[in-house]
């Protein structure tokens, strides 16, 4: 069968790939090809949770990592305005709970073009306007791939728990360094990351792997997985912010734990707006 993509007869489809859209196409089959689901869609933050994990990394044995954070990036969509929150959730993967001690340095809002902060959150100085669940309750999930309950679901919980200084279990707490060998993160990363009217030079997260250095003695966010269930999920949220549209959201983040039980890159992180 020849397939006509636009002025092209090919002897095969002429699919994009799941990063990009280019070259010649067909409109009538663009249509065809999204609805096999074979042409790429945006994912949506505002519509249900979506993974950001950039990557697994081995720690190194019997310490906490020292590396630089890996940056991800997610887009809310245009037609998106109003007051949102943003919520960020762990779902655990490990086998042994407690190789799985992920990071989270740092939140920012940048514009649409992203070369513009709105908004930054660096987690550094054990105190943070964000909030866990009102009572510490892990969500039960599954080996299915997602986060435990939907973004609708976790919206409507009820939050104001604070986020404690000190390791906790079943919450998000603020650490420097973690009580479990190859696993976490020894700090956080500086002030220069945070808004000039907050401490720091209004930086913006560059975007990618091995990218932010940590800084000696500061803190992150991060749950106590060490005697939780595996597939357990844990809920921390942003206060309001108004978003105009297209903004984009960067979060320096690290998966570093055991090369012999690894968190799954592709069901750990989970981030949603509402």
């Amino acid at each position: 069968m020849r397939y006509y993509n636009g002025n092209l007869i090919t002897a095969s489809e002429n699919n994009t790939t799941s990063d990009a859209a280019s070259g010649v196409f067909n409109i009538e089959y663009q249509l065809i090809a999204r609805n096999a689901s074979k042409w790429p869609i945006v994912p949506d933050p505002t519509a249900d949770f979506i993974e950001i994990s950039n990557r697994f990394i081995t720690s190194p044995s019997g310490s906490d990592y020292t590396g630089n954070y890996d940056v991800a990036e997610v887009s809310v969509p245009v037609d998106f305005s109003g007051s949102a929150r943003i919520y960020l959730g762990q779902k655990v993967t490990t086998s042994s709970s407690f190789y799985s001690d992920i990071a989270v340095a740092a939140v920012q809002i940048l514009n649409s073009a992203g070369d513009t902060l709105q908004k930054s959150w660096v987690f550094n100085d054990s105190s943070t306007t964000w909030e866990n669940l009102g009572t510490a309750t892990p969500i039960t999930g599954s080996s299915t791939q997602g986060f435990p309950e939907s973004l609708a679901t976790s919206a409507a919980r009820t939050y104001g728990g604070s986020v404690p200084v000190g390791a906790q279990t079943d919450k998000w707490s603020l650490v420097s360094g973690t009580a479990s060998s190859n696993t976490g993160a020894a700090d956080g990363i500086g002030n220069t990351y945070k808004e000039s009217d907050d401490g720091g030079d209004g930086t913006i997260l560059t975007l990618g792997n091995n990218q932010i250095p940590q800084s000696s003695s500061t803190t992150y966010i991060f749950v106590e997985t060490s005697p939780v269930e595996t597939y357990e999920g844990f809920l921390i949220r942003s206060d309001a912010y108004t978003f105009s549209g297209g903004e984009k959201i960067r979060v320096a983040h690290l998966l570093a734990g055991y090369s012999f039980d690894q968190m799954d890159p592709d069901d750990t992180l989970y981030l949603g707006v509402a």
